[in-house]
């Protein structure tokens, strides 16, 4: 695929601006034209829990002075993606991780546009696109849920396909939502992290993973989709070599956390396992990878941080990693990041952040670099919605979907408590 990873471009216009992220909060947007009329336009999304790598970059609010020096620094000069990335990482220190990021997306979607593959309607596709099977939320928990929130320590619920039917996977995907969504409306509520979030009850992790499963088996459709939990670990270190559960309270020892996650891999369908322990317990990760049955795949996030030195220690410890490019800094350090995970043979997830803007780049990234899944956020989420149908429309012509609105279909039993136990 050509672009200006390899060939170089001259950029002719930078034009940077503050706009909103989904938490209605500024957020720096650049929009690069190159020579040939060719236009991109990149931003940075944020993160409500972002690992200790992160964390070391630093960031600022840009002002009207760095946008002058950004314009003044790239316009009309010819820069490889590579070669622009190495610039913008020089210059990170005194124009901040957010201006470098959008930057480099700006430049790397410009670059490709004359690929885009999103085609009209009645278009035939020109050659084939693969495209990530999607990971779909169901209940999110910890201190940070918004959507379908039950007070559980695990961040996310979600499913995983087993199918590439995209069409058949979104529809049965809105009736388990529906289902899960109707089980719900019976617990009362409580506040979580100033969040109200409905209470399972004793137990809560265990029951909003069987309130998932029930949902699944009510409908049928226990066979196309497997379990994920994203725990997002990380924050339940207490700094004392212990696991403090955000909501259950529960505490636990690194040994006592791999036991646990054990006892749930034998309890239920778990196929993916995203950040089960901190990304500074390292023997954790190891005696989990070590001890977890082979149906259930452990995925690296704040782990690895989508970084190619990270990743290069780590490798044995994981099954899969996360793509957030944003974690890198640079689109062509994600690039690195996604061949060398391609190269041991790990499963590759591009992800959404829980703060995000309506730039679509992650989508054209994880079909150049071929993930295997797309981890796509909550609908509730209007971003998640464009994500999708861009995916939709870059897979070309497909089947017409049933066109079923979400809900109960003729057959399906309703799913109660009981079915929770």
């Amino acid at each position: 695929m050509a672009s200006g990873l390899d060939v170089p471009a001259g950029i002719a216009q930078v034009h940077g601006r503050m706009v909103l992220n989904t938490h209605l909060e500024w957020t720096p947007e650049f929009t690069i034209r190159l020579a040939d009329g060719r236009t991109g336009r990149g931003a940075a999304p944020g993160a409500e829990t972002p690992s200790v790598f992160e964390a070391r970059r630093p960031d600022r609010v840009p002002d009207r002075d760095t946008f002058a020096e950004v314009r003044k620094a790239l316009a009309g000069y010819s820069f490889t993606q590579g070669s622009l990335d190495r610039l913008l990482t020089e210059r990170g220190e005194s124009w901040g991780a957010s201006v470098v990021y959008g930057v480099s997306v700006a430049f790397f979607e410009a670059s490709r546009a004359e690929d885009d593959m999103e085609l009209p309607d009645g278009a035939a596709p020109v050659g084939e696109v693969r495209c990530p099977r999607l990971l779909l939320n169901v209940l999110n928990g910890g201190m940070h849920a918004y959507t379908n929130p039950v007070a559980c320590d695990f961040h996310e619920v979600l499913l995983v396909p087993r199918s590439d039917d995209y069409e058949a996977v979104i529809d049965a995907y809105l009736r388990v939502l529906h289902r899960v969504r109707t089980a719900l409306v019976d617990f009362p509520q409580r506040s979580v992290g100033g969040n109200r979030v409905h209470d399972l009850g004793p137990g809560s992790n265990e029951a909003a993973l069987a309130l998932v499963e029930g949902a699944l088996k009510s409908t049928g459709l226990s066979g196309m989709f497997g379990l994920m939990v994203d725990a997002s670990a990380g924050d339940w270190t207490d700094g004392h070599r212990h696991y403090a559960l955000p909501v259950t309270g529960r505490r636990l020892t690194p040994e006592g956390l791999t036991k646990y996650w054990l006892r749930l891999m034998d309890r239920f369908d778990l196929t993916m396992l995203e950040d089960p322990c901190a990304e500074s317990d390292l023997d954790g990760w190891r005696a989990l990878h070590a001890a977890r049955p082979a149906e259930c795949r452990l995925l690296g996030d704040n782990l690895t941080s989508t970084l190619p030195s990270e990743l290069a220690v780590k490798a044995g410890m994981v099954d899969g990693v996360l793509l957030k490019p944003d974690q890198n800094g640079t689109v062509s350090g994600a690039l690195r990041f996604a061949a060398m995970a391609g190269e041991r043979d790990l499963q590759l997830v591009a992800s959404h952040r829980s703060v995000e803007t309506d730039t679509l780049f992650l989508v054209h990234l994880a079909t150049q670099v071929e993930a295997d899944y797309f981890k796509i956020g909550p609908f509730s989420d209007f971003s998640s919605v464009m994500r999708s149908n861009t995916l939709l429309r870059r897979r070309g012509p497909g089947d017409v979907p049933a066109g079923r609105q979400p809900g109960p279909v003729p057959g399906d039993p309703p799913l109660t408590r009981r079915d929770l136990t």
